[in-house]
This record gives structure tokens, C-alpha cells and sequence, in this order.
């Protein structure tokens, strides 16, 4: 008797942009008043054909295209992001971006065939106006119910790095909306701790470094 053919699909929530023969080109993504469309190249170097889904979240103000393709194998294909009724304003906007990968199923009839679904997540950031080195003075250490917060009191989406040491090259990489804040108690164990903040530009080049002493108003 054969046994029957089972598709399984699993699906990874990833922050990397490379995963079994499928890579997008960047990191992140970055939009702004002038911006008529975003091109995000999709490579796949596979012996495998891939179902490509891309989703973004306020989708009413953007058009993805296509927004569900197949990516042969060893080939690429452009995805094409339009602002549509995009609401601008004073402030910029972050997004989440995502897109799933699924490799083609190779069914036979005596093996069961298991396909990985991998949905990696992006950030897309509006910018209304040019960042500037000095809007990063903006991000303040805080504190609420004995928790260490970095918040956002820009304007401006924020991308950075924090580390132990000056010159660390291995820190996460962290980005913030207008408004928002991190949790750093790993940084700020006690209000003897400090830290460093890596600034980034929309390319990752570092602009600025910044020493944090964990005690509020100590910037």
C-alpha cells in the first residue's frame, strides 16, 4: 500500500533576509514624499521553484505587485511597492513588511514530503523630511515602575545599535517610531550600568555614538 502524501507546512517568523536559496535584497526600506514606487529584488538560487506572498501592513495605502508570484529556480523578480492615498504628515510612519517564501512540494508515493513556509518581516519607514544627526539628541532614557526604557520623542523613525562596548560590530540592530520605546534592563542592570548607542542613517552607516549612563537625566 502507499502511503499517503502529506504537505506540511511550517511557518518561521525570521528577521533575516536569506533563507534556504531565497534572498530579498536589504534590510529595510525606505520611502518618502517624492517616492513614486519601490523596487525590493527577490533572488532565488535554489534547485527549487518558491511561491513568493508579500504582505504590509495599512495595506489601503500601498499597492504590491504582484503580491503573489512563483520565482523559478535561479532567476529573479522584482516586487513593486506604489504609495496609494499614503497619509503623510509631520512625523514618519514605520510599516511592517513581509515576505513569505514556500518551495515547491517534490511528491512521490512512497515518502511523505514536509515544506518549509519561511515568512521574513521588514521594516518600510516613511520619512516626511530629511533626518538630521541632531533629531537622535530626541531618543531619552526613562524609567516607569523601575523599568530602563530608551522612547523616541522625534519625529523621525530611529534605527541604532546598542552595546556594551564602543566599537562593537555584533549588536542587534533596533529601529523605533515616533513614540515608542524599548525595554533596556539587559543594558541598564542597575543605575551604575551605561551602554553605547550606535546611530544609523537609511544605510546603516554609523553617524553618531553616544555613551548612556543608566541614571535618568544623566544625558
Amino acid at each position: 500500500m502507499y502511503l499517503m502524501t502529506r504537505l506540511l507546512l511550517i511557518f518561521f517568523l525570521a528577521t533575516t533576509h536569506c533563507f534556504a536559496g531565497v534572498s530579498v535584497i536589504g534590510t529595510r526600506f525606505v520611502i518618502d514624499n517624492n517616492t513614486q514606487k519601490l523596487a525590493i529584488k527577490v533572488v532565488n538560487d535554489n534547485e527549487s521553484d518558491y511561491l513568493v506572498k508579500t504582505d504590509i501592513t495599512n495595506r489601503d495605502e500601498f499597492i504590491i505587485s504582484p503580491p503573489l508570484f512563483v520565482l523559478p529556480q535561479n532567476a529573479s523578480n522584482l516586487i513593486t511597492i506604489v504609495p496609494n492615498n499614503l497619509k503623510k504628515g509631520d512625523k514618519d510612519k514605520l510599516y511592517r513588511l513581509s515576505i513569505t517564501t514556500i518551495p515547491k512540494s517534490r511528491l512521490t508515493e512512497s515518502t511523505n514530503t514536509v515544506s518549509l513556509a519561511v515568512r521574513s518581516h521588514f521594516y518600510l519607514i516613511y520619512r516626511h523630511d530629511n533626518l538630521k544627526s541632531a533629531d537622535f539628541n530626541q531618543l531619552k532614557l526613562t524609567t516607569e515602575n523601575g523599568q530602563f526604557y530608551l522612547k523616541n520623542l522625534s519625529n523621525y523613525v530611529l534605527t541604532f545599535r546598542l552595546s556594551g562596548i564602543k566599537n562593537s560590530a555584533t549588536s542587534t540592530r533596533k529601529t523605533l517610531a515616533p513614540e515608542e520605546k524599548l525595554l533596556i534592563n539587559k543594558e541598564c542592570t542597575n543605575t551604575n550600568s551605561n551602554f553605547w548607542i550606535s546611530f544609523l542613517d537609511d544605510d546603516d552607516n554609523i553617524i553618531k555614538k553616544t555613551n548612556i549612563f543608566c541614571e535618568v537625566g544623566s544625558r
